[in-house]
């Protein structure tokens, strides 16, 4: 019942339509293939930014905890800086508060007080000593013992002898001997550095005339 010229359009449809079938499956395939690669890379892309979100996450909180342990310890060396101004400050408080004190002492307690270094430059006078040569505190400092008197004596001589001993020996040395009438009983004493050595010498003396015109 089918006339030729129909079979054969129906055919020629079929070979068309298998065409193009074929044709789209192609297209659905390549595009499926793109869309995978796509997909792989964005899913890789997305793999990376979070790798590099966590990293730098990682770095913010690393930086936060060396700023707060840096912070903590500026803090901490901040207060030891304080603590040691303080103490500092109290201890050259204390320092002043004893010079005054010994100097007070020096000044009413002992007739003449004399601090020389080793190469027997006065260092200290108290006043008393200062009076005694008709000169300040400030312009006996620098001077040599031996160089005070208008003119050498003996008795300047010996007692510049006892202070080079004392500074050299670093032992301490006692006498009496007079001068212009008036007797002194003469304590003569090496001071000490850190190291043991002799870096001073302290000169303590009395007017012990009334104790002599009693004996």
């Amino acid at each position: 019942p089918f006339s030729p010229s129909i079979v054969n359009a129906r055919v020629l449809i079929h070979l068309e339509l298998d065409k193009h079938r074929n044709r789209l499956e192609k297209l659905v395939n390549k595009s499926t293939v793109k869309l995978r690669n796509t997909t792989k890379e964005l899913q890789t892309e997305i793999a990376e930014r979070k790798r590099a979100e966590e990293a730098l996450q990682k770095a913010h909180y690393e930086l936060e905890r060396r700023v707060e342990e840096r912070t903590g310890k500026l803090v901490k060396v901040n207060e030891q800086l304080k603590t040691e101004i303080e103490e500092r400050k109290q201890a050259e408080d204390t320092l002043q508060t004893r010079e005054k004190l010994i100097e007070a002492l020096l000044n009413n307690q002992i007739d003449v007080a004399a601090v020389v270094d080793k190469e027997l430059k006065i260092l200290y006078v108290n006043e008393f000593l200062a009076n005694r040569f008709g000169r300040d505190v400030d312009e006996m400092i620098g001077l040599s013992p031996g160089s005070l008197a208008d003119k050498p004596d003996i008795v300047t001589a010996k007692r510049v002898a006892y202070f080079k001993q004392v500074a050299t020996s670093g032992k301490p040395v006692r006498f009496e001997d007079k001068r212009e009438g008036i007797w002194f009983d003469t304590v003569v004493t090496p001071v000490l550095d850190k190291e043991g050595q002799v870096a001073q010498v302290a000169i303590l003396a009395r007017d012990i005339t009334e104790k002599k015109r009693v004996e």
